[in-house]
């Protein structure tokens, strides 16, 4: 199964009691050993990289039309693009988007 990973996900698999780990590192949850270690394990992934130039225009429009941040637009973009679901610990995203876009949030993947 093929899904975008928000970096919300990504940092629960290593902080799991962090409600919103996106900061982590930031707040010394993370030394730079660990995140480096972390960074190694999400590289060994079988990933696609897409490249961001080409999702500008419709990062834009999803950024203006649900009122979201460019950052979290381009994730779903990708999303659309791939033809997937964007998954994220990002409960309040999820809730605005996911009656229109491709977004579940990982409190509800079991629905």
């Amino acid at each position: 199964m093929r899904f975008v990973i928000d970096a919300s996900v990504a940092a629960k698999w290593f902080l799991p009691d962090e409600p919103y780990s996106a900061k982590a590192t930031r707040h010394q949850r993370l030394t730079v050993g660990e995140t480096r270690a972390a960074i190694r394990v999400i590289e060994d992934l079988q990933t696609v990289m897409v490249p961001a130039a080409t999702l500008l225009e419709g990062t834009l429009q999803i950024a203006q039309s649900y009122d979201r941040t460019f950052y979290d637009s381009l994730y779903i973009a990708v999303a659309i693009q791939q033809q997937t679901h964007l998954v994220t610990a990002d409960e309040k995203l999820a809730n605005a988007t996911a009656a229109y876009l491709p977004v579940k949030w990982i409190g509800s993947l079991s629905d």
